[in-house]
């Protein structure tokens, strides 16, 4: 065999374990490996691959898509705007909002937003994920236009202005209706040591910073090379994303009051959605949601955090939920 028909094979082969790999994500929730191991194994779950089915006690569940098989829906949730509009008009929390429009001058856009808005802004693209492209602390209508030139020069046209929000972020999953478990969402602080700069801390930190904000770094009086000052506290970022070096504290089913239990559980049926992962911003989950707290995104594909996965009581949860 020549060097040609290797190089042409090793290709085929590369693509070949790219596409087994996607479809193989695209059919099983994520960590489907920790997953298999720490729930359905030790429940006897049986996977029938074949048909992409999960059997337990006699009952039959289809698990391609992360057990969304309403592909509507999983698109509804992925659209950030059609999210909004539907969470609005059925009197659930979110950030006051407006869409870009591309059919009209930057100025008037300015305009509307101006007079509809309260800085600081969010920008985000409407059908991104997992904190990309989204752009917070947005004070002025200069940033404003920036992030909005950027995101076209991405072809990423579909575009949502929100007022931004602040409070404790939390992800709650439910599965079928019922809640199987809240995390609450720590930013990354850095604490200066008065020898190294803002970036060699961010190099530093435990878990990778994706998405950094140099903007907000300037709003707190530094720039990223700048060294900060021993045990001066800095945030370089208000994307809280699994991707973007945050912490997670559980909250526990007991501490969240059931007007917000049952919100949750409310929007997942609106959406239409099996398994979700809700984004909620505001005061302590025991505080009901009309005292300042709002939804940010509904995630048709969120993450079992593998931690979760080891506690007993949330498993049991979600093998219930799973096959009810």
């Amino acid at each position: 065999m020549n060097y040609f028909s290797l190089y042409t094979l090793l290709i085929i082969l590369i693509i070949y374990f790219y596409l087994s790999s996607y479809n193989y994500k695209e059919h099983f929730i994520p960590d489907s490996n920790h997953i298999i191991n720490n729930i359905y194994k030790p429940y006897g779950i049986v996977i029938d691959s074949d048909n992409k089915n999960l059997i337990y006690n006699g009952k039959i569940v289809n698990y391609i898509n992360k057990f969304n098989d309403n592909l509507q829906s999983k698109q509804l949730s992925n659209n950030k705007i059609k999210t909004n509009q539907i969470l609005k008009k059925n009197g659930f929390p979110v950030c006051n909002f407006l869409q870009w429009n591309n059919n009209i001058t930057d100025e008037s856009n300015l305009i509307n937003i101006n007079n509809q808005l309260q800085f600081p802004l969010v920008v985000k693209y409407n059908l991104g994920c997992k904190g990309k492209d989204v752009y917070t602390d947005i004070i002025t209508n200069q940033q404003l236009i920036n992030k909005i030139n950027y995101l076209k020069t991405q072809n990423k046209h579909s575009i949502i202005i929100e007022e931004q929000t602040y409070g404790d972020k939390y992800r709650i999953m439910i599965l079928n209706g019922k809640f199987i478990y809240a995390n609450k969402q720590i930013l990354p602080k850095l604490k200066g040591d008065g020898i190294s700069s803002i970036k060699q801390l961010i190099n530093n930190y435990p878990k990778k910073i994706n998405l950094i904000n140099n903007e907000l770094i300037n709003q707190q009086g530094y720039y990223i090379n700048d060294i900060l000052e021993n045990n001066k506290e800095i945030i370089v970022t208000n994307v809280l994303s699994s991707l973007n070096g945050i912490g997670e504290i559980p909250t526990l089913q007991r501490d969240i009051h059931p007007i917000n239990l049952n919100m949750f559980e409310k929007i997942n049926k609106l959406i239409g959605l099996n398994f979700s992962g809700i984004d909620y911003i505001g005061p302590d989950l025991s505080i009901p949601y009309f005292d300042g707290g709002k939804i940010i995104e509904i995630n048709a594909d969120p993450t079992f955090n593998i931690q979760e996965q080891k506690k007993k009581g949330i498993v049991q949860r979600f093998v219930n939920a799973l096959f009810t």
